[in-house]
């Protein structure tokens, strides 16, 4: 089992019993995952809380044709999102500032990217081009398929 559930919380008044949510995302079950591992999962998470639990099984996206599944619920998109906020159309409402948080990443990662690309090409242009700017391939076959790995330059 995994260390811990994903989240763990009593819904609301009308279901007293605790819920254990193990979250994937995507629609499909994860590689790492099997159906019968989250089943196992869910098994050993109700054993260990000591009570009966409702096990669900949420997916940030997506739509599913049962929630019922027998040992669990499964939960995906609008229901998911409904089911952990009470809000019907907060799968709208989280599209925004997720996607701030999104580009606040992307941003600085734009920026390291670049300065490793940056790094790149001025060591590839240094061991790798001729004088006149043209790729020497030679120097790069022979870096790479040569017997003896030659020594390492930074000029061509």
């Amino acid at each position: 089992m995994r260390n811990k559930a994903d989240v763990l919380f009593y819904h609301n008044e009308v279901y007293s019993l605790p819920w254990v949510v193990f979250l994937v995302w995507m629609v499909g079950y994860p590689p790492y995952i099997s159906l019968r591992k989250m089943k196992d999962d869910f098994k050993k998470a109700k054993k260990i809380i000591g009570q009966d639990v409702i096990c669900v099984n949420g997916c940030c996206y997506g739509r599913g044709k049962s929630e019922n599944k027998g040992d669990y619920v499964k939960k995906c998109g609008q229901s998911f999102w409904e089911f952990i906020s009470g809000k019907p159309e907060f799968y709208k409402e989280i599209v925004e500032p997720l996607g701030y948080k999104a580009k606040e990443r992307n941003d600085k990662f734009n920026a390291e990217y670049s300065k490793v690309v940056n790094k790149f090409g001025e060591s590839f242009s240094s061991c790798y081009l001729k004088q006149d700017k043209s790729i020497n391939w030679e120097k790069i076959v022979e870096f790479n398929s040569a017997i003896k790995q030659p020594p390492k330059t930074n000029t061509v």
